[in-house]
């Protein structure tokens, strides 16, 4: 994320510091999913854990907006960034394969909270990426 910033600021890009953002999403739901899965002794209730994905989820949906927003009233064009352009197409590739994984353990587990999981992986791939 350190990475992205100093891009983002170095390009003036508005997108690429948004990525980094979108970013945290994706952390916050995969660490709800780990949280579900890593205590079995004691398991978060999954509606609780859904609610949680939700959140982030809805916070994504609202950046998304907000991004497209100002852009579009600032008119802003970023220059180009190398390391932007790298990091976006690495990025890209592993998480359209977790994703997969994801919704492929979701299932194989018939946890739905996983399945909903990779759902929200492959959203923030196609949309951040």
């Amino acid at each position: 994320m350190v990475i992205l910033a100093v891009g983002a600021l170095s390009a003036g890009s508005v997108a690429l510091a948004g990525f980094g953002l979108d970013s945290l999403v994706e952390i916050g739901t995969s660490i709800v999913v780990f949280w579900q899965l890593a205590d079995t002794s004691h398991p978060v209730p999954e509606y609780r854990a859904m609610r949680l994905i939700e959140f982030w989820f809805v916070l994504l949906v609202i950046y998304l907006i907000a991004e497209v927003g100002y852009t579009f009233a600032t008119g802003g064009r970023p220059a180009p960034s190398m390391l932007g352009i790298i990091w976006t197409a690495l990025t890209f590739l592993v998480m359209v394969a977790l994703a997969a994984g994801k919704a492929r353990t979701g299932i194989a587990l018939g946890n739905p909270m996983l399945t909903a999981e990779g759902r929200v992986t492959l959203i923030d791939a196609v949309t951040g990426s």
